[in-house]
């Protein structure tokens, strides 16, 4: 447990760093730039995520009890599904942007999608503490703040700090594979045959991954194609997500948690536990971003006065946040029961929901109905995790 707090503290300090940044380059670029700077990053994570085709989450429903081998083959599959993905990322984008703009979007997802599986691989490697894990983000985190501020002097532009950003996301990659997983680098083959057959046992679970980049995704994009609305509301918007989403970061530690509270079996007193400190953590979660939504309310001028509205944002979206937290705590539990069918349907539904409704709300309301389309997606897939988590913890009473 004195693990677990650490790593949460760590962690959330990584994710302040992460926010610092982004609030610095969107009172440097603007809110208009700003927009267009945050939906590169978000189309970056969902590229990420989409071609994980949810690896670092099937694999682990099919390990042995040989902690050695499971580290060695999971690092594998994790490095090769990095590797592939970032080149199909570089040759997809050549076709809509230029040279250096693909190199920085393969990168990115690379980056991204190793903050995606390290964690996941932390739950492997049992020995490997979740601290230890959490701080090398911490690096990445606080060297893209020192980052661009040090080039914010010289170079104040788009493709300087995406630049930045993408090469601080592989800071924790690096840092890791060579202080952690150096041994399981040197004897690494691709092993594509392994990660094929993962994900044909897993059956849905790959479309889980695909889905659930609608709900943060969709109300993004649709909102930056709508030409009725002005373009400062993308940034402000996009920056709003941002700092909620950053703040979920938390989650994944969390997780790690739930996987080891579960791991011999599941009964009355571990679900009970799962409840309980889903409660303590979405309390802090929650109080925190209202404690944030405060400061954007008294202070907005330090970022612009284009951004007047944000404190408004982030504390609506707070709610998305916790429906988020609930939901992901959940998810190790079901995917220990081999829940993989009902994950996958609930988040296609949500997904695709929250996509239609960005279309009418945003149309409607503008950037106030991408705000109600992103928290809507999110509670309509914690409501169905929540009627099937009552019934197991029903049956195990």
């Amino acid at each position: 447990m004195t693990d677990l707090f650490f790593a949460v503290f760590i962690r959330y300090g990584s994710s302040f760093f992460s926010l610092l940044t982004s609030l610095y380059i969107a009172r440097q670029l603007g809110a208009e730039d700003f927009g267009n700077f945050s939906l590169l990053i978000f189309i970056c994570t969902a590229g990420a995520s989409v071609l994980s085709l949810s690896v670092q989450r099937t694999v682990l429903m099919f390990i042995s009890n040989e902690v050695e081998k499971n580290v060695q083959d999971v690092f594998s599959a994790y490095f090769t599904v990095a590797i592939v993905s970032a080149v199909l990322s570089f040759i997809i984008s050549l076709f809509y942007t230029d040279f250096l703009l693909a190199i920085i979007i393969s990168i990115s997802v690379a980056g991204i999608q190793w903050q995606l599986f390290s964690s996941s691989l932390a739950v492997v490697n049992e020995n490997y503490l979740i601290k230890k894990n959490q701080l090398f983000f911490f690096v990445g985190r606080a060297s893209c703040l020192l980052s661009a501020y040090v080039f914010s002097f010289f170079y104040s532009s788009y493709y300087v700090y995406l630049l930045i950003f993408s090469i601080c996301l592989v800071v924790p990659l690096f840092l890791e594979v060579l202080l952690v997983y150096k041994k399981y680098l040197l004897s690494f083959e691709l092993n594509m045959h392994y990660i094929t057959d993962k994900i044909k046992k897993s059956k849905w679970m790959h479309l889980d991954t695909i889905f659930s980049q609608l709900i943060i995704f969709s109300s993004s994009f649709v909102l930056s194609q709508a030409n009725s609305q002005p373009t400062e509301s993308l940034g402000m918007y996009n920056l709003s997500q941002q700092i909620v989403i950053s703040s979920l970061i938390v989650v994944s530690v969390f997780q790690i948690y739930i996987s080891r509270i579960i791991k011999d079996k599941i009964d009355k007193r571990s679900l009970n536990l799962v409840v309980v400190r889903f409660f303590q953590f979405s309390f802090g979660y929650f109080f925190l971003l209202i404690l944030v939504s405060t400061f954007f309310y008294f202070n907005y001028e330090i970022i612009g006065a284009e951004f007047k509205q944000l404190y408004f944002y982030v504390f609506c979206m707070s709610f998305a946040g916790v429906f988020s937290l609930g939901s992901k705590v959940m998810l190790p539990v079901f995917m220990r029961l081999g829940e993989t069918k009902f994950i996958s349907i609930t988040t296609m539904f949500s997904g695709s929901l929250s996509l239609l409704l960005s279309f009418y709300l945003i149309n409607s309301y503008g950037a106030y109905g991408a705000v109600a389309s992103f928290c809507l997606g999110y509670f309509i897939s914690f409501i169905f995790f929540l009627y099937k988590f009552l019934g197991v913890l029903k049956y195990e009473r």
